[in-house]
């Protein structure tokens, strides 16, 4: 199989935050995020154990002017496209609304679906880009892409807990011609994602950007 590119992706019923504020004030609050959200400022994780803890957090940070990202659970409208949620591939509360603000970003990882007693399971999904711009690199499940993924995100990015060591690893914006050359051989793919900042607005570098994770 192949990413694939579409115009028909996933919609937050409670509309698309446009800023941090419309960000706390819409999904940070009890009844919409059932979980805190899991929180990275100026490159370091922030733990946080509730909705409030987070919003105090991400407003400071957005008021020193540093950079962060947010992942939080929210209601997601599937794209018709989509497997219906059910049988043995379903992965239900993966989904997220990804917010960030400034040059962050998530690193290299894999998602991996957790339940008691049961082996862990990649997951397959889809990503929808609401505001900003966002860089992403794919790589295949196999020993090639384990290795550039290693390269860029540190040794040990790619393995079962390896999220938090690639969080630290800084992802470059536009990668070497060598380094593309990696990604191409290893069945990989490298491009940006780009929607306007707000309503009317172009998008520019390093704006916040939002997006909708279904998976």
């Amino acid at each position: 199989t192949a990413p694939f590119l579409c115009t028909s992706g996933g919609r937050l019923a409670r509309g698309t935050p446009d800023d941090v504020d419309e960000l706390l004030a819409g999904y940070l609050v009890s009844g919409v995020s059932p979980a805190a959200p899991n929180i990275d400022v100026g490159g370091e994780t922030v733990e946080v154990s509730s909705n409030g803890q987070a919003r105090r957090a991400l407003a400071a940070a957005s008021a020193e002017g540093k950079s962060y990202w947010a992942a939080c659970r929210a209601p997601v409208e599937h794209p018709s496209w989509w497997p219906v949620r059910a049988g043995a591939k379903a992965v239900p509360g993966f989904e997220h609304l990804i917010c960030g603000e400034g040059a962050s970003g998530i690193g290299m990882h894999r998602d991996r679906y957790r339940e008691a007693e049961e082996p862990d399971r990649l997951v397959s999904t889809y990503l929808s880009l609401s505001r900003g711009r966002k860089h992403v690199l794919l790589l295949p499940p196999t020993d090639e892409g384990a290795a550039v993924a290693q390269q860029l995100g540190g040794e040990g990015c790619d393995d079962a807990s390896g999220r938090a060591s690639s969080q630290r690893a800084c992802f470059p914006l536009l990668p070497s011609p060598d380094l593309l050359e990696r990604v191409l051989a290893a069945g990989g793919f490298w491009f940006d994602l780009e929607a306007p900042t707000s309503a009317g607005g172009e998008a520019l570098e390093g704006e916040e950007e939002s997006e909708e994770e279904g998976e």
